[in-house]
């Protein structure tokens, strides 16, 4: 493992993303996000796969590469809200087909019903 590769690890552990999220926001399968993060995919990713890997990750590809800093100050925070939004896509993800339409009921009655509790009874 080399310093990029940690530095992507780390990243991806400050912004609390699961592998299966990575993998799907940047289109790629587990065992190329795996080779990669391992430093052992021999070509690495295509130049458009690393830059929505960066887009991910909120870091400019120098970030992650070295030429410039990693830290507090030149990478934005991930807010609670972004974590809690990621978290409800991901359990979302895990729901069996058939499951997904309920969900998608709960999820809008909650968005239409904030702020009016006397609206629906």
């Amino acid at each position: 493992m080399n310093e990029w590769t940690k530095r992507l690890q780390q990243r991806i552990s400050e912004r609390r993303l699961t592998k299966a999220a990575v993998i799907r926001a940047v289109g790629i399968d587990q065992k190329t996000l795996d080779r990669f993060l391992a430093g052992a995919l021999d070509h690495g990713l295509q130049p458009e796969q690393f830059l929505r890997l960066c887009e991910v990750l909120e870091v400019k590809p120098d970030q992650v590469l070295g030429f410039a800093p990693m830290n507090a100050d030149s990478i934005s925070a991930t807010s609670e809200h972004d974590a809690m939004v990621t978290q409800i896509v991901e359990q979302a993800s895990a729901l069996p087909p058939d499951s997904l339409p309920f969900a998608a009921d709960i999820i809008d009655r909650l968005a239409h019903h904030r702020g009016r509790p006397d609206t629906e009874k």
